[in-house]
C-alpha cells in the first residue's frame, strides 16, 4: 500500500483518487459557474444594448415623422405661393 503524507494525515491510494476526482469536479464547477457568469453578463449587455438601439430606432422614427409633417407643411406653402403668382411668373411643368 502507497502512502503519502498531507498535512500529518496519511492518505492511501483510493483517498488520493477520490480526493483528486472532487478537486477536478470542484475545478470544472468553477469553470462551469465561470462560464455560466461570462454568459450572464454577456447576455446582459447584449439586452443593454438592443434597449439602447431600440431608443434610438423609436427616436429616429419620431424626427422622421416630424420631417414628414414639415414636408407636407412646407409643400402646401410653395404650392400656395405658386398659386398666387401670375401665370407669366409661374415657372415651367418640368420644374
Amino acid at each position: 500500500m502507497v502512502c503519502l503524507k498531507r498535512n500529518l494525515k496519511v492518505l492511501t491510494i483510493n483517498e488520493l483518487q477520490t480526493h483528486e476526482l472532487q478537486t477536478h469536479e470542484l475545478q470544472t464547477m468553477s469553470t462551469s459557474d465561470e462560464r455560466i457568469v461570462d454568459l450572464e453578463i454577456r447576455s446582459a449587455e447584449q439586452q443593454q444594448t438592443i434597449d439602447e438601439l431600440s431608443d434610438m430606432i423609436a427616436q429616429q422614427w419620431r424626427k422622421i415623422d416630424e420631417l414628414i409633417s414639415l414636408n407636407k407643411t412646407m409643400r402646401g406653402r410653395v404650392l400656395a405661393i405658386e398659386d398666387k403668382l401670375p401665370d407669366d411668373d409661374k415657372p415651367p411643368p418640368h420644374y
